[in-house]
């Protein structure tokens, strides 16, 4: 459920990117595949070269958020309530970031 939730979030902040998103997938429900096919990848063709990668990023979590669900549902309770745990420490600021960790771990296996 957070992953679709995050995947959601990922969706509607990238929808004003690309005007007209909603309108263009709701007009194109009586296209066959190829049409379609030829649509997206002229709205994608008309993207500025920095929103590419957030739509790459945002297409990458559309396919993978399926398998990402399922994985979600496989988990017991006891692992969901350390995810929600670990999710709320991170969000009271008791995590470390990434930098941090990637600093610390450079550090020690450094071969100074």
């Amino acid at each position: 459920m957070l992953k679709t939730i995050f995947w959601k979030k990922q969706v509607w902040k990238f929808i004003p990117v690309i005007p007209g998103l909603l309108i263009f997938l709701l007009k194109t429900k009586h296209m066959n595949t190829a049409e379609l096919k030829i649509k997206i990848l002229n709205q994608i063709d008309s993207l500025d070269s920095d929103k590419i990668e957030e739509f790459y990023g945002v297409l990458l979590n559309f396919i993978n958020s399926k398998t990402e669900v399922n994985e979600w549902l496989e988990i017991t309770d006891q692992q969901r309530k350390g995810v929600d745990a670990a999710i709320e420490e991170l969000d009271s600021g008791k995590g470390i970031s990434h930098q941090e960790v990637i600093k610390k771990l450079r550090k020690k296996y450094s071969h100074d």
